[in-house]
């Protein structure tokens, strides 16, 4: 049922609150907007659901022992638990991929991740931990792992042939 009380607060205490037209959603346009007049004041997406990493450059992952993703409007967090075994020793970027949705292209991506658990393997020798773990690669649905050490460089297959499980987060801005 549906209840406007006095005040006009709106209850729904049975059922969902349903947006039957594509590109609709729920308004916030009478808040105040930030410095930027352009950024949208609709909120047309929401969607939870599970997703499947792969390793597109070489390797396997073995086990998927949770990998779930959250997008609210543009905004994504993705985040796995895996097992990976077999990554080739050769010069192929470190890369996981088959994100749920395409990062934003250009430099409108804003993206930030992090590995918070791996076993018995030393991300300090890769010199990637100084910039905290998986990085959105712009255009693509992939994550690679940039170098901390000032290189500029990313991590290559050989440097993590040793990997075997690790957890990680992203959050990033998708083009969708």
């Amino acid at each position: 049922c549906l209840y406007i009380d006095y005040q006009g607060n709106t209850t729904i205490d049975q059922g969902n609150l349903v947006i039957g037209t594509s590109g609709k959603g729920i308004s916030f346009a009478a808040t105040a907007d930030g410095t930027s007049t352009s950024r949208a004041e609709i909120l047309d997406d929401y969607e939870e659901g599970v997703w499947t990493p792969i390793l597109p450059n070489g390797g396997t992952v073995a086990n998927v022992y949770n990998a779930r993703y959250t997008k609210i409007g543009q905004l994504v967090y993705v985040g796995a638990y895996i097992n990976v075994n077999s990554i080739p020793n050769n010069t192929d970027g470190f890369d996981i991929g088959n994100l749920p949705f395409n990062v934003a292209d250009g430099s409108a991506y804003h993206g930030a991740g992090s590995v918070t658990y791996t076993t018995t393997f030393n991300w300090n020798n890769t010199g990637a931990i100084a910039m905290g773990g998986p990085t959105p690669y712009s255009t693509t649905n992939k994550l690679y792992f940039h170098r901390g050490d000032g290189s500029s460089a990313s991590i290559k297959n050989s440097a993590v042939t040793s990997l075997s499980q690790f957890i990680f987060g992203v959050v990033y801005i998708s083009n969708s």
